[in-house]
């Protein structure tokens, strides 16, 4: 019991919380709500720090935070050379800090336009 409330803080403490949605099969999928200073984009994974997002260079705050579309925390060199639909916050000095790997259903809800990204 002890786990499952720490891991509700958690995604309380980095803005995200996360809610059931019925998909377009009648499924029953969990989603995530994002910060609203949020960015939607395309991730490509370099090499580590090194990331290209929405085909511009950027780079991975020291600290950085990737969840894959499970919530589970990944390893950015795990990622090299894919190109993965994301959610990210950045920075006070535009690096790449909390990235958020979206499933299918989040990549439905929350489609790449102006008013997701910059």
């Amino acid at each position: 019991m002890l786990m499952a409330a720490t891991a509700g803080l958690a995604h309380a403490q980095n803005g995200v919380v996360s809610r059931m949605v019925t998909d377009s099969n009648g499924n029953s999928v969990t989603v995530r709500t994002f910060p609203a200073t949020a960015l939607r984009g395309t991730l490509q994974v370099v090499q580590p720090p090194e990331v290209l997002f929405n085909n511009l260079a950027g780079r991975l705050s020291p600290g950085a935070r990737i969840r894959g579309a499970n919530g589970m925390l990944m390893m950015s060199a795990s990622l090299v050379g894919q190109s993965l639909p994301v959610m990210t916050v950045l920075d006070s000095q535009s690096m790449l800090h909390d990235v958020w790997v979206l499933n299918e259903t989040e990549v439905a809800l929350y489609p790449t336009k102006p008013s997701y990204s910059k």
